[in-house]
């Protein structure tokens, strides 16, 4: 098992100011974080950003990440 396990966030939002706000919480504990965003594109501090025109519900949005 490495020393160092990488763990992840995968999250949906269609908020980039909470992701804005939040997810540099996420990191500064180890975390990686992916987003699935929607509705308005906008910069956020994620490690992987996917876009997605509509929503596909909080599961497949986690799955879709964790596969990628």
């Amino acid at each position: 098992m490495p020393s160092n396990p990488e763990v992840w966030l995968a999250i949906p939002s269609a908020n980039p100011d909470l992701c804005r706000w939040t997810l540099p919480l996420w990191r500064s504990m180890g975390y990686r974080v992916a987003v699935l965003q929607n509705r308005r594109r906008a910069e956020i501090p994620a490690d992987v950003v996917v876009w997605r025109e509509e929503y596909p519900g909080w599961a497949a949005s986690v799955n879709l990440l964790a596969r990628g």
